[in-house]
Protein backbone atom coordinates (compact mmCIF):
# COMPACT_ATOMS: atom_id res chain seq x y z
CA UNK A 1 0.00 0.00 0.00
CA UNK A 2 1.09 3.59 -0.81
CA UNK A 3 1.98 5.81 1.47
CA UNK A 4 1.53 9.70 1.11
CA UNK A 5 4.47 12.13 1.85
CA UNK A 6 4.63 15.80 2.11
CA UNK A 7 7.12 17.93 -0.12
CA UNK A 8 9.04 19.14 3.19
CA UNK A 9 9.59 23.18 2.59
CA UNK A 10 13.08 23.68 1.31
CA UNK A 11 14.08 27.61 0.29
CA UNK A 12 16.03 27.27 -3.18
CA UNK A 13 17.73 29.93 -5.73
CA UNK A 14 16.58 30.05 -8.96
CA UNK A 15 17.02 32.10 -12.11
CA UNK A 16 14.79 32.36 -15.06
CA UNK A 17 16.39 31.52 -18.37
CA UNK A 18 14.94 34.31 -20.90
CA UNK A 19 17.21 33.15 -24.32
CA UNK A 20 18.51 36.85 -23.16
CA UNK A 21 20.41 36.38 -20.09
CA UNK A 22 23.07 34.10 -20.19
CA UNK A 23 25.50 35.87 -18.52
CA UNK A 24 22.82 35.92 -15.44
CA UNK A 25 22.51 32.30 -15.46
CA UNK A 26 26.37 32.23 -15.69
CA UNK A 27 27.19 34.54 -13.05
CA UNK A 28 24.34 32.59 -11.15
CA UNK A 29 25.51 28.93 -11.43
CA UNK A 30 29.77 29.54 -11.74
CA UNK A 31 30.38 32.64 -9.49
CA UNK A 32 33.68 31.85 -9.78
CA UNK A 33 34.88 31.64 -13.42
CA UNK A 34 36.24 34.70 -15.03
CA UNK A 35 33.40 36.20 -17.11
CA UNK A 36 35.85 35.99 -20.40
CA UNK A 37 35.75 32.11 -20.17
CA UNK A 38 32.13 31.96 -19.67
CA UNK A 39 29.55 30.39 -22.76
CA UNK A 40 26.23 29.08 -21.92
CA UNK A 41 25.29 26.38 -24.28
CA UNK A 42 21.95 25.87 -23.09
CA UNK A 43 22.37 22.84 -21.04
CA UNK A 44 23.23 22.21 -17.06
CA UNK A 45 25.23 19.47 -15.98
CA UNK A 46 23.27 18.06 -13.24
CA UNK A 47 23.72 14.98 -10.75
CA UNK A 48 21.76 12.74 -13.25
CA UNK A 49 23.99 14.24 -16.20
CA UNK A 50 23.73 16.95 -18.36
CA UNK A 51 20.38 18.46 -19.66
CA UNK A 52 18.86 20.57 -22.08
CA UNK A 53 16.97 24.50 -20.91
CA UNK A 54 14.68 25.86 -22.84
CA UNK A 55 13.55 29.09 -22.94
CA UNK A 56 11.50 30.18 -20.08
CA UNK A 57 12.78 27.47 -17.74
CA UNK A 58 14.07 27.96 -14.38
CA UNK A 59 17.78 26.67 -13.46
CA UNK A 60 17.36 26.16 -9.77
CA UNK A 61 20.21 25.66 -7.46
CA UNK A 62 19.26 22.66 -5.04
CA UNK A 63 19.75 22.20 -1.50
CA UNK A 64 23.89 20.27 -1.94
CA UNK A 65 24.50 23.22 -4.56
CA UNK A 66 23.95 21.03 -7.79
CA UNK A 67 22.02 22.58 -10.63
CA UNK A 68 18.97 21.43 -12.30
CA UNK A 69 16.19 23.12 -14.57
CA UNK A 70 12.60 23.24 -14.52
CA UNK A 71 9.93 23.64 -16.88
CA UNK A 72 7.88 26.85 -15.62
CA UNK A 73 4.51 25.35 -15.04
CA UNK A 74 6.48 23.08 -12.07
CA UNK A 75 8.36 25.81 -10.98
CA UNK A 76 5.19 27.68 -10.45
CA UNK A 77 3.11 24.75 -9.04
CA UNK A 78 6.01 23.93 -6.30
CA UNK A 79 8.04 27.49 -5.29
CA UNK A 80 6.50 30.37 -4.37
CA UNK A 81 8.98 33.67 -3.13
CA UNK A 82 10.37 33.57 -0.49
CA UNK A 83 9.58 37.41 1.12
CA UNK A 84 12.37 38.57 3.60
CA UNK A 85 11.74 36.86 6.67
CA UNK A 86 12.23 38.51 10.10
CA UNK A 87 15.28 37.95 12.28
CA UNK A 88 14.28 35.01 14.81
CA UNK A 89 14.08 37.70 17.60
CA UNK A 90 12.26 39.71 15.42
CA UNK A 91 9.85 37.07 14.17
CA UNK A 92 9.03 36.56 18.13
CA UNK A 93 8.37 40.15 19.13
CA UNK A 94 5.61 40.51 16.41
CA UNK A 95 4.19 36.98 17.63
CA UNK A 96 3.98 38.52 21.28
CA UNK A 97 2.52 41.83 19.92
CA UNK A 98 0.04 40.04 18.06
CA UNK A 99 -0.93 37.74 20.85
CA UNK A 100 -0.66 40.78 23.17
CA UNK A 101 -3.14 42.46 20.71
CA UNK A 102 -5.74 39.56 20.71
CA UNK A 103 -5.40 39.25 24.44
CA UNK A 104 -6.09 42.75 25.13
CA UNK A 105 -8.89 42.26 22.67
CA UNK A 106 -10.25 39.64 24.51
CA UNK A 107 -10.51 41.03 28.02
CA UNK A 108 -12.04 44.44 26.55
CA UNK A 109 -14.65 42.31 24.90
CA UNK A 110 -15.08 40.24 28.57
CA UNK A 111 -15.15 43.35 30.00
CA UNK A 112 -17.78 45.14 27.90
CA UNK A 113 -19.38 41.57 28.05
CA UNK A 114 -19.79 42.09 31.98
CA UNK A 115 -20.94 45.94 31.46
CA UNK A 116 -23.91 44.70 29.67
CA UNK A 117 -24.98 41.37 32.05
CA UNK A 118 -24.49 43.96 35.45
CA UNK A 119 -24.75 47.55 34.23
CA UNK A 120 -21.42 48.23 36.05
CA UNK A 121 -18.63 49.40 34.04
CA UNK A 122 -15.26 47.34 34.62
CA UNK A 123 -13.12 49.30 32.73
CA UNK A 124 -11.23 50.56 35.77
CA UNK A 125 -10.43 47.00 36.98
CA UNK A 126 -8.73 46.42 33.36
CA UNK A 127 -5.13 46.47 34.90
CA UNK A 128 -5.99 44.11 38.02
CA UNK A 129 -7.87 41.64 35.60
CA UNK A 130 -4.50 41.69 33.45
CA UNK A 131 -2.21 41.39 36.63
CA UNK A 132 -4.21 38.41 37.74
CA UNK A 133 -4.02 36.58 34.21
CA UNK A 134 -0.24 37.71 33.66
CA UNK A 135 -0.40 35.42 37.45
CA UNK A 136 -1.83 32.45 36.40
CA UNK A 137 -0.46 32.39 32.98
CA UNK A 138 3.08 33.91 33.12
CA UNK A 139 2.69 35.14 29.95
CA UNK A 140 4.65 38.00 28.07
CA UNK A 141 1.91 39.26 25.72
CA UNK A 142 -0.36 39.90 28.70
CA UNK A 143 2.38 41.94 30.30
CA UNK A 144 2.85 43.45 26.80
CA UNK A 145 -1.32 44.40 26.91
CA UNK A 146 -1.23 45.25 30.13
CA UNK A 147 0.98 47.83 29.63
CA UNK A 148 -0.93 49.05 26.53
CA UNK A 149 -3.78 51.53 26.96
Amino acid sequence: MATKFRKKPVVVEAIRWTGRNADEVLRFMCPDIPEDAMAFSETVKTLEGEMHVSKGDWVIKGIKGEFYPCKPDIFEATYEPVIAAAAPDERQELRIKREAEFTKDAINSGIDRLRELTGEDFHGYRSEILGVLAAMWDHKQIDSARQSP
